[in-house]
């Protein structure tokens, strides 16, 4: 759906109209764009369509507290899937009456108390998680390491730092979950030895011992009953070996795997490329989407699987009958 800007009646509007250019008569006007960029396009002369807007940026619909994140490219007409505006003036709510259990962002292993372990994750993934599930109607706790990122608004928020400390959160979480979705790269190996004060500069080689942290997704596994746990993959070659050997290892349903290394799918951005490897064997690959948009194939899928589960066990019943 391509949106057509027209100018407001006044100069000193506080708003500027967003026409969409389309035959379709339900988004026959959809609303408003931000003051904030009205001299912005006025001085690109963007009063025909879009063509020069920062990469990103928000469109506001019916609801002021309803809003959807689009991706832009520069020097071309902005464009925005129909199907993000149809879930913004008519979201969906097929998770209501579910509780999510969300981790996000990286860990930190403290070595002592100026250096760390940790790794490369920004947590948007799992906060692009939180911020679906909270859109489709779910309960969200996010249980995260350190980010950058403002919490979403709705989602009961639980900040960690350590591999420890997330194992804990998410053992005191678990039990009311109905969904547990695993997007935190949690580190695998801690020091063994945490020292007290900084460790001087001296000797040319200094080894570091480390041992494992806590298997959180395993974990969660063991403990799923009727629960839906999701945990994540992050590659840098042979992805589907290595994925198929984590969901065999441990005992979820979906295994979710990006290579690290592909271009929009790895560390600090918006996009992801990401390859499904269910339990029931449904594998696919996903082509490069925001990771919001990857957010919501993933619930999908998590939907696809409890109604797989509910007909396998209605039918089990039925022959048990």
């Amino acid at each position: 759906m391509l949106l057509q800007p027209i100018p407001a009646h006044s100069p000193s509007s506080s708003l500027l109209r967003i026409q969409p250019v389309t035959t379709d008569e339900e988004f026959a006007s959809y609303l408003m764009y931000p003051k904030v960029f009205l001299d912005y396009m006025g001085r690109h002369r963007a009063y025909g369509p879009v063509r020069t807007l920062p990469t990103r940026t928000f469109f506001y619909g019916m609801e002021p507290s309803e809003e959807i994140s689009v991706e832009i490219d520069p020097g071309k007409t902005l464009e925005i899937r129909l199907q993000a505006v149809r879930e913004t003036l008519s979201p969906r709510r097929d998770l209501a009456g579910e509780t999510v259990l969300i981790t996000a962002g990286p860990t930190c292993e403290d070595i002592d108390p100026v250096r760390y372990l940790t790794n490369r994750s920004s947590g948007r993934m799992g906060y692009a998680l939180a911020e679906a599930a909270l859109s489709r109607g779910a309960a969200v706790v996010l249980v995260s390491g350190p980010t950058s990122l403002a919490p979403p608004a709705g989602a009961e928020f639980v900040a960690v730092r350590s591999a420890e400390e997330m194992s804990r959160a998410v053992g005191k979480h678990l039990d009311p979950s109905t969904i547990i979705v695993m997007a935190a790269a949690v580190a695998d190996y801690r020091p063994a030895l945490r020292h007290p004060q900084k460790v001087k500069r001296g000797s040319p080689h200094l080894t570091l011992e480390l041992e494992m942290t806590p298997d959180i997704l395993a974990e969660a596994g063991r403990r799923k009953k009727n629960r839906i746990v999701v945990g994540f993959a992050a590659e840098t070659e042979r992805l589907a070996e290595h994925a198929r050997r984590k969901l065999k290892a441990k005992p979820v349903d979906l295994i979710v795997a990006n290579d690290v290394t592909k271009r929009g799918a790895g560390f600090d951005v918006d996009t992801n490329v990401v390859s499904f490897f269910p339990r029931d064997g449904a594998e696919r690959e996903l082509p490069r989407l925001t990771k919001r948009e990857v957010a919501d194939e993933i619930f999908d899928e998590v939907l696809r699987l409890k109604s797989t589960a509910k007909k396998a066990h209605g039918r089990a019943n039925a022959g048990q009958a």
